[in-house]
């Protein structure tokens, strides 16, 4: 079984703005169920300069973000599982690296942890509404950079792969049925 590294990766604000796909006019300046996700860039804990569509040529791509511990070690229970299905997953804080680090240590996680301190990458995703308290939230990025399904003010009441699994079906069945 392929086995992921665990990281604690930051993302550094300088990064987000100037390798925006501002190319691609089908983007939103929020993300929306449908549309492409924005292809954020962020420094892997390797030292080197990677993009989401890195994580994405590895499996689709679950951002859960501001998840609190007892969420975070639900998705740590369902890793295996989500791996299985192809998917990466990725919580997303509004505070530093260091912080990462400590509850990838304490709650013994096997999944990354990206820092997102300013908020940038949260309010790609969030709109205005990430420019007050963190919120929770939680997206499904396929691997083709459309997002199958979000969560505002919340995380999935089910499991994770579940939530995971029924997003991206529908995605999956219209990829199959495309020329």
């Amino acid at each position: 079984m392929k086995r992921w590294p665990i990281v604690a990766i930051s993302l550094l604000t300088i990064a987000v703005a100037p390798f925006r796909a501002a190319a691609d006019s089908t983007r939103a300046e929020t993300a929306e169920r449908g549309g492409l996700a924005p292809d954020f860039q962020y420094l892997a804990n390797d030292g080197r300069w990677k993009f989401l569509h890195d994580l994405r040529s590895e499996g689709h791509v679950l951002l859960v973000f501001e998840p609190a511990d007892a969420q975070l070690m639900g998705i740590e229970r369902e890793a295996d599982s989500l791996r299985r299905q192809g998917v990466i997953p990725v919580a997303v804080f509004r505070r530093r690296a260091s912080a990462n680090w400590s509850a990838i240590e304490r709650l013994h996680l096997t999944f990354s942890l990206l820092s997102d301190p300013r908020g940038d990458l949260t309010s790609e995703f969030q709109g205005v509404a990430a420019l007050g308290p963190p919120r929770p939230a939680c997206y499904v990025v396929a691997r083709d950079g459309r997002l199958c399904e979000l969560e505002h003010d919340a995380l999935p009441g089910t499991g994770f792969a579940e939530a995971v699994s029924a997003a991206l079906q529908p995605h999956e069945r219209a990829s199959a049925v495309s020329p």
